[in-house]
């Protein structure tokens, strides 16, 4: 694929206004605020069909679905139509599709890294495979449930990292409250969320700001028990992790993951049968400015761990540019199971010209 513009100084792209910290900047467009969706990409000249925009790289915080890690490469997320892929790692609880691909993944964690996950897979071992369903009827918690939820936690993390520092001169409280961390049953897929987003966190510092930069979802847990969940995975991994990971392993940082993951991360699916398969989702920052539309203007693609993204028709200066987020099957809906699935899934009502005209 033909290599998308050379990216601008964020001012210079929006025409002397500041972009948000790690939006996509180029000269064909800008980031610019929107009516009814906070930002969006807009065109600032008229662009021709199959133009390339932008190129999104690793994302900053992603989960493979515990039931596909034996079928999902751990690095580059290739699929082969449900077959169980051979170069395994079963030490870390991945597999990969190539030794190259392994040895990637292992270069890129770092020795710090690889311990984390090594812990994770310990912790995972004997749990159960499929996550409680939520009652549909079940009221989510509130910012102040929420803030409350996480300011406990940061307490409780302060009490489990002086009890592992200072093991013989612990006290019953604390060493309680180790205990309890690392007794709580496991929940694989948030432990692999969290996780990923925290070794980010460690690795790419710099790349942190992108993150906090998207819009937040204030109230991102569907229920009490979801909060929980999060919590409760947060104080096991400051049970088990190595302390030098402590830096980013904070409550705020948790938080922060759930909340701009809630409505900007994208689904990874399988490439060759219309996304069919989905079996994780991931943020990356700089993709989640482009909006959706049921009528796209821009073609998304996944290749590998990157989200590329072109001009699907001819777009004049101003229109602004946008993406489904939608499946293939998803698309072919009537336009009353789309606005829902939308409604659920990203907690906005439609508006798209497809939609308005009742497509």
């Amino acid at each position: 694929m033909e290599a998308p513009p050379a990216p601008k100084e964020a001012a210079e792209a929006a025409g002397g206004a500041a972009a948000p910290f790690g939006a996509p900047t180029s000269s064909l467009y800008a980031v610019r605020d929107t009516a009814f969706a906070g930002r969006g990409v807009f065109a600032t000249q008229d662009i021709a069909a199959g133009t390339p925009l932008w190129c999104s790289e690793a994302p900053s915080a992603h989960v493979i679905f515990r039931q596909y890690r034996k079928e999902v490469c751990g690095q580059c997320f290739a699929y082969d139509g449900g077959n169980m892929l051979k170069t395994r790692d079963n030490v870390v609880g991945f597999v990969f599709c190539s030794p190259e691909c392994r040895e990637e993944w292992r270069r890129e964690q770092g020795e710090v890294g690889v311990v984390a996950w090594t812990e994770v897979q310990k912790l995972c071992k004997g749990c159960p495979q499929e996550p409680e369903m939520v009652d549909a009827y079940t009221i989510a918690p509130d910012p102040t449930d929420i803030a409350t939820a996480w300011a406990d936690a940061s307490t409780t993390a302060a009490t489990i990292s002086t009890a592992r520092s200072s093991p013989h001169s612990v006290s019953k409280a604390q060493l309680k409250a180790l205990r309890n961390a690392r007794a709580h049953i496991a929940a694989p897929d948030t432990l692999a969320f969290l996780l990923s987003g925290l070794l980010a966190h460690y690795q790419r510092p710099e790349a942190w700001p992108a993150t906090l930069a998207l819009w937040p979802n204030p109230t991102p847990y569907r229920s009490a028990a979801e909060l929980d969940e999060h919590t409760s995975t947060f104080l096991q991994l400051r049970a088990v992790l190595p302390p030098v990971l402590a830096v980013s392993f904070t409550a705020d940082v948790c938080a922060a993951l759930a909340s701009r993951d809630s409505r900007n991360s994208f689904g990874i699916r399988s490439l060759d049968d219309g996304g069919a398969e989905f079996f994780g989702y991931g943020t990356w920052p700089s993709a989640s400015y482009f909006n959706h539309s049921c009528d796209p203007n821009v073609e998304k693609r996944r290749e590998g761990r990157k989200w590329l993204f072109r001009c699907a028709r001819d777009v004049k200066v101003g229109d602004e540019l946008c993406i489904t987020y939608l499946s293939g099957e998803e698309r072919a809906m009537a336009v009353q199971g789309r606005m829902e699935l939308l409604e659920k899934s990203w907690g906005f009502e439609c508006a798209c010209v497809r939609c308005r005209a009742g497509e």
